[in-house]
This record gives C-alpha cells, structure tokens and sequence, in this order.
C-alpha cells in the first residue's frame, strides 16, 4: 500500500473506492506543513481584508479571482487527480469496452 502522509499520493484502498464509489477521500497531509502553513497565511489575509459586512460564507469560490490559490490546487492536489485520471485510463476489465 501507498503511504499519503506528507505527498498527495492515493492508497491503493483509495483508489480502489474511487473505482468503486466513483469518489475518493484522501486521509493524510495533501501539503506540507511550510505549504499548509502558507496558504493558512494567504487565506486569513484574504479573510481580513474581506468586507466587515458580508458574511464569510459569501466567499465561496475564492479561487476564481485569486490565482494564487490556484498555484496550492494545481500544485498539490491536481497530482492526485492525475493519479486516478491514469487509473481509470488504464482499465482493462473486459467488460467496460
């Protein structure tokens, strides 16, 4: 099995729920502790800057108008999608062609 403590790696077990399920939930650290610790700082900076009369809730889709958020997704988590992205490309079941 794959160990996912410090990189955005699946398990084994995860990939074989996302076959499954059609979904999957890493356990274990998708950043680092540096990068985690550097996005905290970039999102209270955006949180502090945010409007004292909007809601937070309101700020559903900051990713959009911050392309550095986009840097931590692409960075770190798209690795993870890539995974299963050749998984599922490289299926050959026999009954799915």
């Amino acid at each position: 099995m794959t160990e996912n403590r410090h990189n955005p790696r699946l398990t084994d077990q995860e990939i074989e729920h996302y076959k499954n399920e059609g979904y999957a939930l890493p356990q274990g650290k998708v950043f680092s502790d540096e990068k985690f610790a550097a996005l905290v700082e970039h999102f209270e900076g955006k949180l502090a800057a945010w409007p004292k009369d909007q809601r937070p809730e309101a700020m559903d889709t900051p990713h959009f108008g911050d392309p550095k958020l986009n840097e931590w997704a692409l960075a770190s988590i798209g690795n993870g999608v890539k995974q299963l992205r050749y998984q599922v490309s490289s299926h050959t079941c026999g009954t799915c062609d």
